[in-house]
């Protein structure tokens, strides 16, 4: 074993035999050190050095005279004035900075020679670096640090006249309330601490002196150590304190654990817990303590600011969190703060008695009819969705149900229009009736679905969508459901007025519209598939209304651009069937808009890929799902279509067979649908 690995082992097993009975600690060690004289003897060593333990190195002025040694003149560039105290593996002397610019009163630790390894000499200087930047009215600064002419490390501390808190509280006979100012200015020290990253390690009374004029002064920094430093074992003990304080470390640290902030914030319940007799303490004084020195780290407080605020709440009145009381505790803090105002209030409370007994029977009312106005409104919104969406749906599927699915529709719009002109309704609430309203347009007279054939009144549903789902996007331009809603709604009105040329600027801006609202989504890092190609169906039904506009090229250039995305999509999602249906859409709408822009010669050539990839993607699609009629029921459009192209193609001897056999597949699905 080298040197330094034996030193580091002995340190270890120091702070761990520091814990044991005095009287057992012989037998736990050649217990534990298994016949290794040499650790053994170290061990010893460095107990027979330090037994009156770090005590008595502390850097403040509370520490014991130790027996005389000849004092050096001076460590750098200060000259020693006195012994403060002494151990085994050093001293702490009471220094002043003779020089003209500086006069400090200070306590100089000082490493003995060859008492730390290299490894812990390097340490020790680390924290000391650390330490220096901490500069706080209630913790002992660190002024400065160095080696001596003999490389013995040391630090050069704020000296602190004091006595330990404790004893200084015991000495005055304190009251509870001071006592607790004096644990506040402790805990804001150890706040500083944590909240610049470092941990004391080893609080005890004697680590916090309190001077002759009531200042606290946490001291004795020399073992604490960063809380991001792995570059040492969590078991090792710093150089300079070399172990914690039995009865003030937390019981995990005994098993071996490194400190944390929360192995701090034990020490200071123990610390509060011997600053308060016990005749002083009342149950929320109890609980706090016994949060603080909670046996298990996650039940102790957090961080400090959890013990401070507690504390603030006891000396103001108000409900300790650690106590955990009800109502009844909450209610009784707030009756002692307010004892004036309280009983004031009592009589004022008589007198009112009567009159609160008749107007709580009036509110009771109220609410009732407030309760039952909300049901009501509660049962219209659920009707309303239900009867747009759930009972059509299976109303549609019977035949002959025409008249039936017209009244619905009546008896729907009743409901959204209550819907809609409820001031209670809620952004949720306003957007489900213009999406309601949207639907409605489609059952009514949406061209492109099976529909009542009111058009007119399909366009007044949905001038009402738009209208709402507008004022929505003004409210709340950044909730995705709202510009969802926006750019279906704003598709489906694109579909709707597109019937003729008149109309055909008018549906070209509504697909751009929806267009805008999906790209706006799509942005979004968490894109789903359907906003993807929610926004490639837009770029569609921007471009179909441009061929009557006499913007045919432009048409084609924006459905193939869209194609191609739509190609893209299908590849990476690829278990989408709406993805297929997608691109069999474009492919039927770019194949007309070729045939309408070219001439007859040149149609075959242009559009039929398109006719014959869309009659291939529907095939597919309605292959893998033959429940869904709707790439069946536009198979028999696409049959005719390109039927039609071969027909007129001119040639006659190839393409008018081919005309024949789409049209007579065309015939015989519209047969098999009746």
């Amino acid at each position: 074993m080298s040197q330094d690995t034996l030193e580091l082992k002995a340190l270890e097993l120091l702070s761990q035999a520091l814990d044991q009975p005095s009287t057992e600690r012989g037998a736990w060690l050649r217990d534990v050190c298994a016949g290794d004289e040499v650790l053994a003897a170290r061990v010893l060593a460095l107990l027979e050095a330090d037994k009156s333990h770090v005590g008595v190195l502390r850097t403040g002025g509370a520490g014991e005279e130790s027996a005389e040694e000849a004092l050096p003149e001076r460590v750098g560039a200060y000259q020693i004035t006195g012994l403060i105290g002494q151990g085994g593996m050093g001293a702490v002397y009471e220094g002043r900075r003779d020089t003209d610019d500086f006069d400090h009163h200070v306590a100089i630790k000082l490493v003995k020679p060859g008492a730390l390894s290299d490894e812990l000499v390097e340490r020790f200087q680390h924290e000391r670096r650390i330490l220096a930047t901490l500069n706080h009215p209630h913790i002992a600064r660190l002024f400065d640090g160095g080696e001596a002419e003999d490389g013995s490390p040391y630090i050069v501390m704020e000296y602190v006249d004091g006595e330990p808190i404790t004893d200084w509280a015991k000495a005055r006979d304190l009251p509870v309330d001071d006592r607790l100012w004096l644990f506040a200015d402790l805990c804001s020290a150890v706040r500083y601490a944590h909240q610049n990253l470092i941990i004391h390690r080893d609080i005890t009374p004697s680590n916090v002196l309190v001077t002759a004029e009531g200042s606290v002064k946490l001291i004795d920094f020399g073992i604490a150590r960063p809380q991001s430093d792995t570059t040492a074992n969590e078991d090792e003990e710093t150089p300079s304190g070399l172990s914690f304080t039995p009865g003030y470390a937390a019981p995990e640290r005994s098993n071996g654990a490194g400190a944390n902030t929360l192995s701090d914030i034990y020490s200071l319940g123990r610390i509060l817990e011997a600053l308060l007799d016990a005749p002083m303490r009342d149950a929320d004084l109890e609980a706090t303590i016994a949060r603080a020195t909670a046996a298990q780290p996650e039940a102790r407080y957090a961080s400090v600011d959890g013990l401070i605020d507690d504390l603030r709440a006891y000396r103001s009145g108000y409900a300790v969190s650690a106590r955990g009381g009800g109502l009844t505790y909450r209610l009784g803090k707030y009756v002692r703060r307010h004892r004036l105002g309280v009983g004031a209030g009592a009589l004022a409370v008589a007198a009112l008695v009567g009159g609160l007994l008749v107007m709580t029977g009036l509110y009771r009312e109220a609410e009732a009819n407030r309760l039952a106005a909300d049901e009501r409104f509660n049962d219209v919104r659920q009707l309303a969705t239900f009867m747009m969406f759930d009972l059509y749906d299976e109303m549609e599927k019977v035949s002959g149900n025409t008249r039936s699915i017209s009244m619905l529709a009546d008896r729907s719009q009743t409901y959204l229009d209550s819907l809609s002109a409820d001031p209670r309704a809620s952004i949720d609430v306003a957007l489900e009736a213009s999406t309601g309203y949207k639907r409605l347009a489609d059952i009514l007279g949406n061209p492109k679905n099976a529909n009542l054939g009111r058009r007119e009144e399909a366009g007044e549903m949905l001038t009402r969508a738009m209208e709402q789902i507008e004022a929505l996007y003004v409210q709340a331009p950044d909730d995705p459901n709202v510009i969802r809603a926006l750019g279906e709604i704003a598709f489906s009105a694109s579909t709707h007025v597109y019937v003729s040329s008149s109309e055909s600027q008018r549906a070209h801006e509504l697909g751009l519209r929806s267009a805008e609202m999906y790209t706006q989504l799509v942005s979004a890092p968490d894109a789903t598939f359907d906003d993807k190609r929610q926004l490639v169906r837009a770029k569609l039904m921007s471009a179909v209304p441009l061929p009557w506009m006499g913007r045919h090229q432009d048409g084609i250039d924006i459905l193939k651009t869209a194609r191609e995305e739509a190609q893209a999509l299908m590849a990476a999602y690829p278990d989408e069937p709406a993805s297929k249906l997608l691109l069999g859409s474009l492919n039927v709408e770019l194949a007309r808009a070729l045939v309408r822009h070219a001439s007859v010669s040149e149609t075959a050539e242009n559009s039929l890929p398109y006719w014959n990839d869309a009659v291939r993607l529907r095939q597919e699609s309605y292959a893998e799902n033959p429940e869904d009629e709707r790439p069946y029921r536009s198979l028999v459009t696409i049959y005719y279509s390109r039927g039609a192209v071969h027909r007129d193609d001119g040639r006659y001897d190839e393409g008018y067979a081919d005309a024949l056999r789409s049209e007579a597949i065309a015939v015989e699905l519209l047969a098999k649908d009746q």
